[in-house]
């Protein structure tokens, strides 16, 4: 070896000495930093202190996977869904506890605060199935026996409020049934999603021994009640036909802002006015419905008899809500002597995910929405969406 290549190689060496320093200094300060994330994380837990625990999870969420391996960052959804669920925020619940049970199937204790948050959201049928889930992890350490007993205390709640929901299913169905035997059809609304699924409003499809959806170019599917959830006003539909179905419609990841720009697309009173479809659009007023019912998102796009069931749609193309009411202008004029206008409700597309999250594709196909112009975003939405006539 040459004495000029043996200075070449020193020289290099010593050059990857240098460069290699800073990394590891790099990589100590990482480590220290998701260290502090866990170590306040845990600290404010105890304090319960939620607001510093939902910043160091997301923390340690965001950056600390690579040192803290899947443990850590189960911890970390663990932390932060406690934190939700002690701060009233079950909606945004969900999602978390959807993550951290599949980064660990196994772990009890995010089984038992996703059954929590679905009991508080007015889903006891899925709560049911998170508690059983809980319980059927077994108590194999501490951390999975407090997953048992959290769920097997919710368990007496849950079996009331199911009690509960079915006989007012059953009260509402007997007395549709008795309205819709002297009004004959019921019309309204049903778009398909990413899925294959189509999706409506319960109260439209209640009851029925025949659901047909009737859509552009004339194409008519027969569909069945997949999932029903009353107390919602929410329905998953099976569409039964082996050919071709319309690309499903995106479902947002967002939750809906006030004063948001949304539209829907509907089927109002289409024996009056027709089966082509009507176009209308408002804002978001409030993000809670009647009474400040935190399922419901408030909106002014005027809607009608018939729009039951159709997706509220962000600008984007995203899905927000679905069309299950608005407030009776009658029935306000007498009660407060006011004629009140353009006040809807949709229910937030976030309780539609839970439902269909689980759901087996039925193969159809996202709309590519995003980039999309206006008119590009509302023609692509139409095409997804259909009259609903029950009978």
């Amino acid at each position: 070896m040459s004495p000029a290549f043996r200075r070449l190689r020193a020289h290099s060496l010593i050059l990857w000495v240098l460069l290699l320093q800073p990394i590891c200094e790099v990589v100590a300060q990482d480590r220290r930093y998701c260290s502090d994330r866990e170590y306040f994380q845990q600290r404010a837990t105890d304090e319960k202190n939620w607001n510093v625990v939902e910043r160091a999870a997301r923390d340690y969420i965001g950056y600390c996977e690579q040192y803290g391996g899947r443990t850590g960052i189960v911890r970390a959804h663990r932390a932060l869904l406690l934190a939700h669920i002690a701060q009233g925020k079950y909606q945004d619940a969900i999602p978390i506890a959807n993550r951290c049970t599949r980064l660990d199937p196994d772990d009890a204790i995010c089984h038992a605060l996703k059954a929590d948050a679905l009991l508080k959201t007015g889903q006891p049928r899925l709560a049911k199935e998170s508690a059983d889930r809980a319980i059927a992890v077994g108590a194999y350490d501490d951390n999975s026996a407090l997953g048992v007993r959290v769920a097997r205390g919710l368990l007496p709640q849950i079996e009331s409020a199911l009690a509960a929901q079915q006989d007012s299913a059953r009260k509402q169905s007997e007395e549709r049934s008795k309205v819709g035997a002297a009004q004959g059809p019921r019309y309204g609304t049903a778009w398909f999603t990413e899925n294959g699924y189509a999706v409506t409003a319960h109260h439209v499809v209640e009851g029925a021994q025949q659901i047909t959806l009737l859509g552009p170019g004339r194409v008519s599917y027969q569909a069945t009640i997949a999932v029903a959830d009353a107390m919602n006003d929410v329905a998953i539909l099976r569409v039964n036909t082996a050919s071709h179905r319309p690309r499903g419609l995106r479902m947002s990841q967002q939750p809906a802002t006030l004063g948001g720009t949304a539209f829907t697309i509907g089927f109002p009173h289409p024996d009056v006015m027709g089966v082509e479809p009507k176009y209308t659009s408002g804002d978001i007023s409030a993000t809670s419905g009647a009474g400040d019912d935190p399922r419901f998102l408030q909106m002014s796009a005027p809607v009608q008899a018939g729009n039951s069931g159709g997706p509220l749609v962000a600008m984007s193309g995203d899905v927000i809500g679905i069309v299950v009411s608005k407030l009776s202008a009658a029935k306000m004029l007498g009660a407060t002597g006011d004629i009140t206008e353009n006040v809807g409700y949709a229910l937030k597309v976030g309780y539609l995910s839970v439902l269909i999250m689980e759901m087996r594709s039925s193969g159809t196909q996202v709309l590519p929405l995003t980039g999309k112009s206006r008119d590009e975003v509302i023609s692509q939405v139409r095409d997804a969406v259909f009259l609903v006539v029950a009978k």
